[in-house]
């Protein structure tokens, strides 16, 4: 055989090697860590120890404990979150959670089925978890609760993957039989050994980068810390195997071949370090490209005539007063958000904006941030409260829940910058900083150029302050400035202004001129619906000729309760509520406000009594 025909054959031994190499190598991962049930389980329960997945396998022990109480256990879920989170991390828990990832395994490797990962056994343990905080709500905890931590469908393409893999695992050993000895042809055959040896160091380390870099783009394509934590348990140490085997290879090739002389010289060493820093340049230019290519500062340019307003082009023509705002009633107050306790809603403004929530109800207070333990602190003093107008506000069993979260609430003084929060009389049993959430709001007008929102605010801070936290999230350019003596204008007048953010205050608003009294413009009903059938359209704040209502109708009993409040905000009650109103005389409905808003109906009914009105 010629020397031209021998380098060819043994170039082509050696490229068949690294591939059976990368093949055989990735296949005998699977057999031993993936296929073996033993192996897998104690990867995946080691990612227990990651934050991130802790988060995510608490969250969803929570919501399966929710559920089990029909709900009635969303108001405490911070205290049910931390129970569950303290068992996360006990012998226990971790051998429930092996046993489970082990019938996952199982179902993974026996055929086309759907695998799952459900949390059986860990049922006995959360009632006790959450004895050791509170025993009123171990009390509603079922103890059949299973938590299922992940599914995956037999179509998913990363299970089908897997499933392959399992089936063509037994070939690992003959295919780096076959590695080794096609490696060993392409040196036999090769008229220059050294070169052959060298050129086999470089397959190898072609087979692997061309494994590490799969498995890189796969990773690439996991979306979620906790998510890529378990790829890493579950992959990571074959992506380093991969790279050990580029690493060896390049060496072997290096040796071999011997060091190119060129690459010895200072011109060739200054034009690598050259290319380098323009690379790293490029790339840090493209960064910073993309980093300030997000939401422009100015306000979106008003739409043309014809759009539609709030979802409906006909109520472009409508008074304000006239259109009904589906609203939320402590928006901010969420169980779904860190921190609450005794929430009034599930989701947080952001989501209940995009479900269509229209009206938000917040109270902004003076708070101060522990860094010890994160809690942020009401500054009663700032705030012009004190601890008994808190038991007033909250009774003695918010105070007392206050009391066992922080110390005792009012008995020291609060140290540290007050900064403006969201919370509802006590930043102790749950806070929002007011710049996160102005921001949200910013950003749905943004992206929401036909909506119109009403902001009420029930204000602690002095006017200046909250001022400033509108023109920060860049608020105040969206903001409407309503004329009390004259007809309200439409909401077609608003969006092609592009002023579509209406904000009133409860105390003291007046200055600035966006920032308007509520009062003056809204009459509302009390603050109370105990059922269907015990409600009042009595006027209960504002004047008579005031041309907005606010109805409240959410339940005032402590805490709440998302189960009586589904049972009042049905479509029945809603209506039969709108209805009593008007035979009372009261003008129009204007805001519905509620609690707990995914099980209301109030979305659907202010949709259909626009519908109405046009």
């Amino acid at each position: 055989m010629s020397p031209p025909r021998r380098t060819a054959l043994s170039a082509a031994l050696a490229l068949l090697a690294g591939l059976l190499l990368a093949c055989g190598g990735t296949l005998l991962y699977v057999r031993g860590e993936i296929l073996d049930g033993g192996a897998f389980s104690a990867r995946v329960v080691s990612t227990l120890d990651d934050g991130a997945v802790r988060a995510i396998v608490t969250r969803r022990t929570v919501d399966a404990i929710v559920r089990g109480s029909s709900g009635d256990l969303l108001t405490v879920r911070p205290l049910a979150t931390a129970a569950v989170d303290g068992v996360i991390g006990s012998p226990a828990f971790a051998q429930a959670a092996a046993q489970a990832v082990d019938d996952a395994h199982r179902t993974l490797v026996a055929g086309e089925r759907t695998v799952a990962v459900r949390l059986d056994r860990a049922g006995a343990l959360l009632p006790d978890a959450v004895r050791s905080l509170s025993p009123a709500v171990a009390q509603r905890t079922s103890p059949g609760a299973a938590p299922v931590l992940v599914t995956v469908p037999a179509s998913d393409a990363q299970l089908r993957t897997i499933r392959r893999l399992a089936d063509l695992a037994g070939w690992a050993w003959w295919l780096l039989a076959g590695a080794i000895l096609a490696g060993g042809a392409a040196v036999a055959v090769a008229a220059d050994h050294r070169t052959a040896t060298a050129r086999l160091g470089a397959a190898a380390a072609g087979a692997g980068a061309l494994l590490a870099a799969a498995l890189t783009l796969g990773r690439a394509q996991v979306t979620g810390t906790a998510a890529r934590e378990l790829w890493d348990a579950l992959l990571g140490d074959l992506r380093t195997a991969a790279l050990v085997v580029l690493a060896g290879g390049l060496v072997v090739a290096l040796i071999a071949g011997g060091m190119p002389e060129r690459l010895h010289s200072r011109r060739a060493v200054r034009r690598l370090i050259l290319a380098a820093a323009g690379v790293v340049a490029i790339a840090t230019l493209a960064g910073a490209l993309s980093a300030g290519s997000g939401a422009p500062d100015a306000p979106a340019a008003p739409l043309a005539a014809g759009a539609p307003c709030n979802g409906a082009t006909a109520l472009c023509g409508v008074r304000l007063n006239d259109v009904v705002f589906p609203g939320t009633h402590n928006s901010y107050a969420a169980s779904d958000e860190p921190g609450w306790l005794f929430p009034n809603q599930r989701f947080g403004i952001a989501r209940q904006l995009d479900d269509g929530i229209r009206a938000l109800l917040i109270d902004v207070h003076f708070g101060v941030r522990d860094p010890a333990s994160g809690i942020v602190r009401t500054d009663l003093q700032a705030d012009g409260g004190s601890r008994n107008k808190a038991a007033q506000a909250l009774g003695a069993g918010g105070l007392r829940a206050a009391d066992r979260v922080a110390g005792r609430i009012g008995a020291r003084p609060v140290t540290g910058t007050p900064e403006l929060y969201l919370c509802h009389t006590l930043c102790e049993l749950g806070a929002e900083p007011i710049d996160q959430e102005l921001r949200l709001i910013r950003r749905f007008l943004d992206t929401h150029r036909s909506d119109v929102l009403q902001v009420i605010v029930e204000d602690y801070v002095p006017p200046r302050d909250i001022e400033r936290a509108f023109e920060r999230a860049g608020l105040v350019r969206y903001a409407a400035v309503l004329d009390r003596h004259a007809p309200l204008p439409t909401l077609g007048e608003l969006v092609q202004e592009n002023h579509r953010l209406v904000v009133f205050a409860e105390e003291d608003g007046g200055e600035p001129a966006w920032y308007m009294p509520a009062f003056s413009f809204i009459q509302d009903t009390p603050l109370a619906a105990a059922g269907p059938g015990n409600v009042s359209c009595a006027r209960f704040r504002g004047d008579a000729d005031s041309p907005i209502l606010l109805i409240n109708h959410w339940n005032i009993e402590f805490p709440p309760r998302p189960s009586l409040n589904a049972k009042i905000n049905t479509a029945d009650a809603l209506h039969a509520r709108v209805r009593g109103c008007e035979q009372a005389g009261r003008p129009r409905p204007g805001i519905i406000a509620v609690d707990f808003h995914e099980r209301s109906a109030v979305v659907a009914v202010a949709r259909e009594l626009n519908a109405r009105a046009r």
